[in-house]
């Protein structure tokens, strides 16, 4: 899969931004949008590559190139556990790559991020996995977390953290689960997003259109409703305090 090289941005790109945030999707950049257009404007940058791993690197890097000090992956993340259920907030300790590599995430900044969020949200910490393809049965997310020992599964956040490590920068993730490890995906979902991560309309409507498929769908509108709905509740925390981000002290200002 090739990468973008011109990822989709949402900031004011004359702000000093410090923070950069990879978001695969519009509908998950969406949260973030309004709240970067506030006064006194956040020094946050947000990315919006589409999926998979080359993309999500290809946006890091260029938030890098532009002088992004620290990322931030952000988004959705599929249940590899029964004890994840839709709507929770992951923040993990390590994020594993498909050829076993861990990646640790900056515990420091972790920590005032749960802080943060604990209060209102179940947070839960563990392993984040990475996979270059949906796992859209409960067998093929079983088998990946027997593998691997991760709690929740994406395809984005490796890539994150392989840059942040490359250019020797600090990075976080935070994603919020849309499907149980019991769901089932419809087949095909992956047609529903194009390339930089907007929605396909006529063929999720192909879809709609199969009685067959109908409760599923139905099942999967809900679960996006509650990980819209956490992500939307986290952003209006983190985002006007910068993230959190503990360095350097102007960006918490």
């Amino acid at each position: 899969m090739p990468g973008v090289r011109s990822p989709v941005v949402s900031a004011n790109p004359e702000s000093a931004a410090s923070i950069a945030i990879i978001a695969a999707l519009a509908s998950e950049r969406a949260p973030l949008d309004t709240l970067l257009m506030a006064e006194p404007k956040p020094p946050i940058r947000v990315y919006q590559c589409g999926v998979g791993r080359e993309r999500a690197h290809d946006a890091a890097n260029a938030a890098l190139s532009a002088g992004a000090s620290a990322l931030v992956s952000w988004g959705v993340a599929g249940a590899l556990v029964p004890a994840l259920s839709p709507g929770t907030i992951l923040l993990p300790e390590q994020v594993l790559t498909n050829d076993g590599e861990e990646l640790a995430t900056d515990s420091r900044w972790r920590m005032e991020v749960c802080r943060a969020l604990q209060p209102m949200f179940i947070v839960h910490g563990g392993r984040l996995v990475d996979s270059r393809e949906v796992l859209s049965t409960r067998i093929a997310k079983t088998r990946v977390a027997e593998a691997s020992g991760a709690i929740a599964v994406d395809m984005e956040s490796a890539a994150v953290g392989r840059a942040a490590a490359g250019a020797g920068k600090p990075f976080v993730v935070l994603r919020v689960v849309v499907d149980a490890l019991a769901d089932t995906l419809p087949g095909g979902i992956e047609r529903w997003i194009d390339e930089t991560g907007n929605r396909r309309l006529i063929a999720a409507l192909e879809i709609a259109f199969k009685p067959a498929c109908w409760p599923s769908l139905f099942k999967l509108s809900r679960r996006y409703r509650q990980a819209h709905r956490a992500l939307t509740d986290s952003a209006q925390v983190l985002v006007p305090q910068g993230f959190l981000y503990p360095q350097p002290p102007s960006v918490r200002a």
